[in-house]
């Protein structure tokens, strides 16, 4: 980063001694904090950090580390906003620099000028996708990365090396590093989880307008509008009863359901009867442990985002999910279920 990010937040560290502020893992780790007064204050700090993120490069990057300012990942500083507001209540004055600083992060995935920072645009006006913008020597170190964990060539073309680290690194900035949903073509592809993230800013930047009276504010209520509409057009498959990755380039759905199928349920996209057809396909992805990131298929490599990997993120989303549409047993039943395994891996760790 340009400057440094000084208010005190909770962090997740890879190297001792460094504290790193990722960009999507907060959000979960807030969702605790504000359930303990005493904690609260640093759910605040964590969204003053990333407002700082913003005021410094545009955007929310990967990480607040010098390898990770090529990429951003899924946008979740509105929804932390909303929660520390209605929590904690800091005030109109922080709320609007709140606003400011949330239009400018929703720009950073909207832009499709000359001067954007990256292209998170799609053939479909309305839709985003997840991409990047490093430069092509750090795409080569990058590929280098993935060349001895998937076996990649080290002896192929530079450009090709460019190419293949290009669609693996949009992929990293899903924050699903690596996973089959996008069948190694990630740019191709339009997440449900990211536009149902982007109309949840759309809907609380209208609320915003409202309970700051602004005027002179684009329509956000229309754009959330129009998002719902095409995420039902594209990302719901009739056939299979989910919502899917839609691949717009062949004009099809990821050949993988996944648990990013309840983000539009947790957003309050899918209509009754679709959040009915999702739960009845929550035997897909749930087992014994709780819910898995993608059912199980048959894959080439080993991705950490794909069965039978649970990360903490995805329960919340689906049991929020579940919870949203009345499916309240269901929830509980998957809220227990990581509660159980964090547990048995407490009293007895995996080797």
């Amino acid at each position: 980063m340009t400057g440094s990010l000084n208010v005190p937040y909770p962090f997740m560290s890879i190297k001792p001694g460094r504290n790193v502020l990722f960009g999507w893992d907060p959000y979960f780790t807030n969702l605790g904090l504000l359930t303990v007064d005493s904690l609260a204050i640093y759910a605040k700090n964590s969204a003053d950090n990333q407002m700082e993120e913003i005021d410094q490069v545009g955007y929310i990057p990967n990480a607040s580390e010098p390898w990770a300012l090529n990429r951003s990942q899924p946008p979740f500083l509105a929804m932390k906003v909303k929660d520390v507001y209605e929590t904690i209540n800091p005030g109109k004055d922080w709320l609007m620099q709140s606003y400011d600083a949330i239009v400018k992060e929703y720009q950073f995935w909207m832009d499709s000028s000359e001067t954007a920072i990256e292209d998170n645009t799609t053939s479909i006006d309305g839709l985003q996708r997840y991409y990047h913008h490093a430069t092509d020597d750090e795409l080569i170190a990058f590929y280098s990365q993935l060349a001895p964990r998937f076996g990649f060539s080290d002896t192929i073309p530079r450009s090709e090396q460019i190419a293949i680290g290009s669609v693996w690194m949009a992929e990293a900035e899903s924050g699903m590093d690596f996973t089959p949903r996008f069948e190694n073509r990630c740019p191709d592809f339009i997440p449900v989880d990211l536009n149902s993230n982007l109309y949840q800013y759309e809907q609380i930047l209208s609320w915003m307008v409202k309970e700051l009276d602004l005027s002179d504010q684009p329509d956000w209520q229309m754009r959330a509008n129009k998002r719902k509409v095409l995420i039902n057009q594209y990302c719901w498959s009739e056939e299979r009863g989910m919502y899917l990755d839609y691949d717009f380039v062949n004009q099809r759905h990821s050949e993988v359901a996944s648990s990013v199928s309840f983000y539009p349920l947790w957003a309050g996209i899918a209509s009754r009867e679709q959040a009915q057809k999702v739960r009845d396909n929550l035997g897909l992805i749930e087992f014994e442990f709780g819910p898995t990131v993608c059912e199980p298929t048959k894959q080439d490599r080993h991705y950490q985002w794909d069965y039978p990997a649970g990360w903490p993120p995805l329960y919340y989303i689906v049991a929020s999910g579940l919870e949203a549409y009345g499916d309240h047993e269901d929830a509980l039943r998957i809220a227990s279920k990581y509660l159980d395994i964090v547990t048995k891996n407490y009293l007895s760790p995996e080797p």
